[in-house]
């Protein structure tokens, strides 16, 4: 483990002794966290007085862990471990904010530049909205409800706030080939045969409809979000279908260090124990374990059509 760490911009490589350093990595829904576990027989951690809301950054030989916020410190027995998170705390704070005639990337864009964040897109359509509201919801909720209704995810890493269209996305080209011997750990799950076959979305004004399945059972949900043409309400009804569906095939497979994958990403997947669930698969989150020189990878199968 070649651990490196920088506190407040200074590096304290060579005044701290790592003990254990996981770091879990999401392509959606969470925050990257790491668990940094620092030897501190001489309690020297208490006295330099840490905080949650310092930054930190953390490498490991080739794999940059990024920028990170401190979340919690936590003194024990000769040991200190420090939590820290890839989204600023300002991402959690509830707001109240009101647009007229504002844009997709333009949300988004706000959203990253109020955290102090720099802002990159992957396969994005820039939808126009006449009316959004954001009430009494943190950043990182209100731009979660937002990508579902349009298909899309976003990620916090290294001080970037990533927006990208999952169909996009899982449609890339995957990053490499990876072997999973009859003896290794894996666990692949279908559910697939429990999936909705469409979705039928209303505000009370329009009801959108999306369906790519007409002999299974159809989600219905009242979406508290205003709507103003059919063709909104039909595109929102797509995107909550599609999260409601995309898990319907997971994996989760047990592997040496991987440090060339990323979350968000695609790879292939060659399994001479269950040859049937070859092929390309998405990443949606990683757990590495620097010291155990492991990484965990939670997958999923590219839905097909939207």
């Amino acid at each position: 483990m070649s651990v490196r760490v920088w506190y407040e911009g200074t590096e304290i490589t060579a005044d701290i002794s790592v003990s254990a350093c996981v770091h879990d990595l999401f392509a959606e829904s969470s925050a990257d966290i790491l668990h940094l576990t620092l030897n501190d027989t001489r309690r020297l951690w208490d006295s330099w007085n840490p905080k949650a809301g310092e930054r930190m950054k953390v490498t490991n030989g080739a794999a940059n862990i990024g920028a990170l916020y401190v979340r919690q410190c936590s003194p024990q027995n000769g040991l200190y471990e420090i939590t820290a998170s890839s989204v600023p705390e300002t991402m959690q704070e509830r707001r109240t904010k009101s647009w007229a005639s504002v844009r997709f990337l333009q949300l988004a864009e706000e959203i990253a530049s109020h955290s102090g964040l720099t802002f990159k897109t992957y396969g994005v359509t820039d939808q126009q909205y006449k009316f959004v509201a954001q009430e009494n919801r943190s950043d990182a909720e209100f731009l979660q409800q937002r990508c579902v209704l349009e298909g899309c995810a976003f990620l916090v890493y290294d001080g970037a706030l990533i927006l990208y269209s999952q169909k996009y996305m899982e449609q890339q080209k995957p990053q490499g080939i990876l072997t999973v011997a009859s003896d290794s750990e894996f666990v692949y799950k279908d559910k697939s045969g429990k999936l909705f076959g469409g979705a039928k979305v209303s505000n009370g004004g329009f009801t959108g409809n999306y369906v790519a399945n007409p002999l299974s059972q159809i989600y219905k949900s009242a979406l508290p979000v205003y709507i103003s043409n059919q063709e909104e309400a039909d595109r929102f009804a797509r995107g909550v279908l599609r999260d409601l569906n995309k898990g319907g095939i997971t994996a989760t497979l047990q592997t040496g260090l991987l440090c060339g994958y990323a979350p968000g990403s695609t790879v292939k997947l060659q399994t001479s124990g269950a040859a049937s669930y070859d092929g390309t698969w998405f990443i949606t989150h990683m757990r590495n374990d620097y010291a155990a020189g492991t990484t965990k990878l939670f997958l999923r199968k590219p839905l097909e059509g939207y």
